[in-house]
């Protein structure tokens, strides 16, 4: 099984789809296999590892998500409640992804020098806040003040002491740091660096936090042992939320994909870093992290793919 892993990745580098990647999986919430292939940094060829940190982007929604859960369980915020600095827009309506409101990313002269939460919130409110079934970085751009107001502490301190304490995730951090993946798009050369346009927003709305895969992981066991949170607000966070009368694909924090089959959690981020993904296939049992320093890679295909392939292995190993 971890040579046909190795082999897939080998491949993902000989055909030039990304200068490196990282693969963690879990089954039952329990380390199984990871495994690395290519570089994270090509002009020094610092080779990818297990310790390689990334840039979320997106994907650092999930653990803010949960901490203004956590928040929820412990009586400081309320899940239904109008949020009183965008009513009648709730915490679920956030958490889902529905605030409706345009994704502020799209126009930079939000960012001036002494920009903050209310000088943009003011630019881009519209004029009626109606809840709808369409992603964007403002529902990221919401949570930050809910859970600052919610939590009294910065943001970024209620998702560490919330969830990235509890959960060990020791390499986990905001802001800039040294280390992280350097990003890249395929060019005629090769891969060209991608030059930073996204990481002025991010702290805005969330998305800058930095994580390994092996912290990912620690996620991922969360979810099957049901801690962190209570076991009733696991459930709700990953069942698919209703919005007038309709499912959506979205959990809270989490997306879910229902079929047939079963349930898949998962969340995927893009970065001046490359992409990441986390996928929970629940009738399988595994959990499944994807890293990789390229801006265009399809990780969600990469953890299908690899959720197949070691299903695949543990029933041929009677596992």
């Amino acid at each position: 099984m971890r040579e046909d892993v190795q082999s897939y990745l080998d491949d993902i580098i000989q055909t030039r789809q990304a200068p490196g990647v990282v693969v963690a999986i879990a089954k039952d919430g329990k380390p199984l296999l990871s495994a690395t292939a290519g570089v994270a940094d090509v002009s020094t060829r610092k080779p990818m590892t297990r310790e390689t940190p990334f840039a979320l982007g997106e994907l650092s929604f999930m653990f803010a998500s949960t901490a203004a859960l956590a928040a929820v369980d412990q009586g400081r915020m309320k899940l239904d409640a109008p949020l009183e600095f965008a009513s009648p827009l709730t915490l679920r309506n956030v958490l889902s992804r529905s605030c409706g409101v345009d994704d502020f990313f799209a126009d930079e002269t939000y960012l001036e020098p002494d920009a903050n939460f209310d000088s943009i919130w003011k630019a881009v409110r519209p004029k009626s806040l109606v809840p709808k079934d369409e992603t964007s970085s403002t529902n990221g751009l919401l949570l930050t003040e809910a859970l600052r107001r919610g939590s009294n502490r910065t943001f970024e301190d209620a998702v560490r002491t919330l969830v990235l304490k509890p959960l060990g995730m020791n390499s986990a951090a905001y802001g800039k740091r040294d280390g992280n993946a350097r990003g890249y798009e395929a060019s005629s050369s090769g891969f060209t660096p991608v030059e930073p346009h996204l990481s002025a927003y991010y702290p805005f709305a969330g998305y800058h936090l930095s994580a390994t895969a092996d912290d990912l992981l620690k996620f991922d066991a969360a979810i099957v042992k049901q801690s962190l949170l209570k076991v009733a607000t696991w459930k709700i966070a990953c069942r698919p939320v209703s919005l007038n009368g309709v499912l959506t694909a979205s959990g809270l924090g989490l997306t879910v994909y229902t079929d047939e089959d079963g349930t898949t959690l998962g969340s995927e981020g893009g970065s001046d870093a490359g992409v990441t993904c986390f996928y929970r296939r629940m009738p399988s049992g595994l959990g499944i992290v994807v890293m990789a320093n390229a801006a265009d890679l399809d990780v969600q295909t990469i953890a299908q793919d690899l959720d197949q392939l070691v299903i695949n292995a543990l029933e041929v190993d009677g596992g």
